[in-house]
């Protein structure tokens, strides 16, 4: 048993270091392992970022006959949701139910994080109203789960309610309210009371909270304070960059992110995917098609043009800047399995009055079996609008609830108007006007205020 203890500490401080061979040698050389044993074991593979290796060793834990405790399948349930494994993780709390572990904070906890990394939110709200008792980790957790689905207002609902509940809030539940903050319209007054909280209680110079509120100030439009936030890190990391210059890019000071990123040049600053989309946008903006072209030559040689967020915003900026030849290869070489980066190429063709591209392009996604989106009907209407197809037009617009399921928002109908408007059915664009709800009349109106200021971000 001695022995025992000194192999698992062992096995343990490998895995801490990210040793995971020698953890793994080690493991191996006990000869009556306990549940601590394998569970340390586990634990060590999830460290390490070895998922399958992890459930493994379950299985084979299984078959010894060594019953799992809650650490252990905690453990188990990080390393599916690093896989995204949805299938296995509905198993391995089917086995939780049954035993009673559910109820366990920690486990609890756990199938929280796995069913929200797996992008079941709905799962993790079932499993978080079942405990009975909640701690800052959990409902952080939840808070999280929340803010990272796009249920901002949900998150923040439950952030004011640790407060009336008098759990006090951590660096985490910090983080998840102010991506929460990101999502909803009119939550800066929120954002600026989580800053405050955050200096009062001392955590002003962390870094992952500094980033967050960068992040916020910028998407709230409020540059000058995430520009203040972000002069006082005092270490900063990539994600500080990164964050600062998408505050720049979103609004529209692309000229100002284009000159940061070559001080993060002179400043030995790796740049990473997140980087040169952000780039590109501002190169899209405000760039000169020859600064695009040497971003594209930078991913290139890093091979990044695997990725799909890099590949779309290249040939978004490609067809922005007016290069619809350069966007094309950039989307037969790398972009034919992405509907966003179909949406982009059509919306290349329809931008530049290529309508006959464009509605081709439309009718070949259809054939690839991929399903338009909300922006992809968007630039298809517009093409009609352009080329005064008002049939097709009334065609495609229908086909959006009747086929796709997507209910149409304002936009589309100032499409749908446009296109009416242009071929002289002036009867029907009115009507169609005065069949709309009044929000979406009022939305009109802001979407005609936004293009006449130039307005991009609210537009």
């Amino acid at each position: 048993h001695r022995d025992r203890f000194l192999c698992n500490n062992l096995v343990e401080a490998y895995g801490r270091c990210g040793d995971l061979d020698s953890a793994t040698a080690v493991f191996l050389t006990i000869q009556d392992r306990n549940v601590f044993s394998w569970t340390i074991m586990i634990v060590a593979s999830v460290q390490n970022g070895d998922g399958v290796l992890a459930l493994r060793l379950l299985r084979e834990m299984d078959c010894e006959g060594v019953a799992p405790d809650e650490m252990t399948f905690s453990s188990i349930l990080g390393a599916l949701s690093g896989k995204r494994d949805l299938r296995q993780g509905r198993e391995i709390h089917a086995r939780l139910r049954s035993g009673g572990h559910e109820s366990n904070l920690v486990v609890a906890t756990a199938l929280i994080n796995m069913y929200s990394s797996c992008g079941s939110i709905a799962e993790a709200r079932e499993v978080f109203s079942r405990t009975n008792s909640r701690d800052v980790v959990s409902m952080s957790s939840m808070v999280a789960a929340l803010a990272g689905s796009g249920h901002g207002g949900e998150a923040i609902l439950l952030f004011r309610r640790m407060d009336l509940e008098g759990i006090a809030s951590n660096e985490i539940t910090f983080v998840a309210a102010l991506v929460a903050c990101c999502d909803c319209p009119g939550s800066l007054a929120l954002g600026k009371q989580i800053h405050e909280r955050i200096i009062a209680g001392g955590l002003g110079s962390n870094v992952f909270l500094a980033n967050s509120l960068v992040t916020m100030y910028g998407r709230s439009g409020e540059v000058a304070v995430a520009e203040a936030v972000f002069r006082s890190i005092r270490r900063r990391s990539l994600t500080s960059w990164n964050s600062m210059l998408a505050a720049y890019t979103q609004n529209g000071h692309s000229s100002v992110a284009l000159d940061v990123h070559v001080r993060m040049d002179h400043e030995g600053v790796a740049s990473d995917e997140f980087t040169f989309v952000t780039l590109l946008d501002a190169c899209a903006m405000a760039g000169t098609l020859q600064l695009g072209r040497q971003i594209h030559d930078r991913t290139a040689a890093m091979g990044l043009m695997a990725n799909g967020f890099v590949a779309t915003a290249l040939l978004d900026m490609y067809g922005k800047r007016g290069s619809l030849g350069e966007a094309r290869a950039v989307f037969d070489r790398h972009c034919t399995g992405s509907v966003v980066a179909w949406t982009a190429m059509v919306a290349s063709y329809a931008q530049h009055g290529r309508s006959a591209e464009a509605l081709e392009l439309y009718g070949c996604m259809a054939l690839e079996g991929l399903a338009p989106n909300s922006v992809t009907f968007v630039n298809i209407l517009s093409a009609c609008s352009y080329y005064g197809m008002v049939d097709q037009g009334w065609e495609f617009f229908a086909s959006m609830r009747g086929d796709h399921g997507i209910c149409p928002e304002a936009v589309h109908f100032g499409c749908m108007v446009d296109v009416l408007s242009r071929a002289g059915q002036l009867d029907r664009a009115e009507e169609l006007l005065e069949s709309l709800p009044p929000f979406l009349t009022a939305q009109l109106s802001l979407l005609g205020a936004c293009q006449l200021h130039g307005d991009l971000q609210r537009g």
